[in-house]
C-alpha cells in the first residue's frame, strides 16, 4: 500500500486509516508501530497537495478516525491508557504538520534559487552593457582623436605649408 501513496496519497491515506481503524476491533491497542502506516502517508499527503486547509482537514480526519475508532473497545480507560491513545492518534498529526513544513521550506528554497538566478542573470547583463558601453566610449574616443586632429606631418597639409614658407 505505501508504495503507491506518492501517485495516489489520498487513497493510499483512506486505506492506512481504515487498516489502522480495524485494529482495536481485533483486540490490540494502538500502537506507533501499527500507526506508523498513516503517519507515513499523512506526511507524503501533505508533501504532494498544494492546499493548506485540504491537508489540516485530511490530517484531521486520519487522526479523529484512530481515536474514534479505538474508542468503544477499550471500555474504561485509565490516565495512562488515554494518554497514550491521545498520544499515538496525534502521530499522524505531527507527521502532516512536519510534512507541510517540509514542503513550505522547499518552496521557500526554489523561491530563493530562483530570486538569487535572476539576481546573477541582472548582474550580467549589467556587466555587459558596462562592456559595450566602455567601447562605445573608446571608439568614440579614437574616432574624434583619428577624424578631427589635424595631422602636422601630412605633407601638403596647412602646418607643412606654413613651416615651408618659414624656412625654406
Amino acid at each position: 500500500m505505501l508504495p503507491v501513496r506518492h501517485r495516489a496519497p489520498l487513497a493510499t491515506m483512506a486505506a492506512t486509516t481504515a487498516c489502522g481503524a480495524l485494529v482495536p476491533p481485533s483486540g490490540l491497542l494502538l500502537s506507533p508501530l501499527i500507526v506508523a502506516p498513516a503517519m507515513i502517508t499523512a506526511y507524503s499527503y501533505a508533501l504532494t497537495v498544494r492546499n493548506e486547509r485540504r491537508v489540516v482537514g485530511t490530517v484531521l480526519l486520519t487522526s479523529a478516525a484512530l481515536l474514534v475508532a479505538s474508542l468503544p473497545f477499550l471500555g474504561a480507560l485509565s490516565w495512562q491508557e488515554a494518554s497514550r491513545l491521545g498520544s499515538v492518534t496525534a502521530f499522524p498529526l505531527m507527521a502532516g504538520v512536519l510534512g507541510h513544513s517540509v514542503q513550505n521550506r522547499r518552496a521557500y528554497l526554489a523561491a530563493v534559487e530562483e530570486r538569487a538566478r535572476r539576481a546573477e542573470q541582472s548582474r550580467d547583463s549589467e556587466a555587459r552593457r558596462r562592456v559595450a558601453e566602455g567601447r562605445v566610449r573608446i571608439a568614440r574616443e579614437l574616432h574624434d582623436l583619428v577624424a578631427h586632429h589635424r595631422l602636422p606631418h601630412h605633407p601638403g597639409g596647412p602646418d607643412q605649408r606654413d613651416q615651408t614658407r618659414r624656412h625654406p
